[in-house]
């Protein structure tokens, strides 16, 4: 069965790497040496953990839940003579857009204006984000 066989014992505190024992709680002196540090009773030797895979059945995605996940919402609400006036006002890609075009752009989408802002003052911040 998974996780059924006993993990090695290892001390929290040596690790062997190579031919090389390296200690964690070693403390540096105020010289750069390092000091053996003084074990405490907290430094205790765990046991090893037997660890078990869930048994979770694959759950079968349907091609309806992904149709829902991909699809558009039912009710898109434009509003009225929206795309009349995008299709209008909208100027060839060829060319650059003018200052005013421009201007009028990004006042459209609330560029500039106070109410767009959020004050961070809830957060405990003095600035602004958008």
């Amino acid at each position: 069965e998974w996780g059924e066989s006993p993990l090695p014992t290892v001390s929290s505190s040596t690790f062997l790497l190579g031919a090389e024992i390296v200690h964690e709680d070693l403390k540096m002196g105020s010289d750069g040496e390092s000091d053996q540090a003084s074990g405490t009773s907290s430094d205790e030797v765990q046991s090893p953990v037997r660890v078990r895979m869930r048994n979770n059945p694959a759950r079968k995605i349907s091609t309806e839940d992904i149709n829902k996940r991909l699809s558009l919402p039912a009710d898109i609400r434009l509003p009225e003579g929206y795309l009349e006036k995008l299709t209008l006002n909208s100027p060839l890609f060829d060319k650059p857009l003018s200052r005013r075009l421009r201007r009028v752009s990004l006042s459209e989408i609330g560029f500039g204006k106070l109410e767009t802002y959020v004050k961070l003052d809830k957060l405990g911040e003095g600035t602004y984000a958008t």
